[in-house]
């Protein structure tokens, strides 16, 4: 017969070799043939050393996030404890001086305040001093009053002299309104 012959009786080109069968997959006697399940197996059809394998697992993983020197010596506890306390003090007392210096600085500043309004009404009133006869008189240069500063023991002794007194127009400057006993005591009321 021809090669041509040969090829057609079979169906396949005569120069390929024939394919081998195969052979089925021998499995060992104590190899389980079901189908392999992806799902985790019952209680009861886990192996005991699986289970020792995981237990195992899952204590050396606990055991090494506690870490080894957790332990802490109580005089070192007591000295970080004491430590913790004095900074706390220590906190609450730089919190006290802070507060102590703030109620300082409003102080300094409301005097500061006061400083500036006295010196405004100094700078209200620009006094001049001149001798008229036996009186000596103050001019305040920029409201235009004048009252007696220096005079004789016995000018004093007139109520008019008095009345027109540096002490008496202090005591009523500036809107003030000075109590009876006031005017009294600085004897404009004669």
């Amino acid at each position: 017969m021809s090669r041509k012959a040969a090829n057609d009786t079979t169906g396949r080109p005569v120069d390929t070799p024939p394919t081998p069968r195969r052979r089925p997959a021998r499995t060992p006697k104590n190899v389980d043939s079901r189908p392999v399940m992806f799902a985790n197996p019952s209680s009861s059809e886990r192996s005991p050393k699986m289970t020792d394998a995981r237990l195992l697992v899952f204590v050396l993983a606990l055991s090494s996030l506690s870490g080894c020197d957790a332990y802490i010596e109580k005089t070192k506890y007591d000295a970080l404890q004491q430590k913790l306390v004095d900074e706390e003090t220590d906190h609450k007392a730089l919190q006290q001086k802070l507060v102590d210096e703030e109620t300082d600085y409003k102080a300094l500043q409301q005097k500061l305040v006061d400083s500036q309004e006295t010196l405004r009404k100094a700078q209200e009133h620009k006094y001049q001093i001149f001798h008229h006869g036996l009186r000596t008189w103050r001019l305040d240069t920029v409201v235009g009053g004048s009252c007696i500063m220096l005079t004789t023991p016995e000018d004093w002794k007139e109520s008019d002299t008095m009345r027109q007194s540096c002490a008496c127009e202090d005591a009523q400057k500036d809107g003030a309104n000075p109590s009876y006993e006031t005017l009294r005591a600085s004897r404009c009321l004669q």
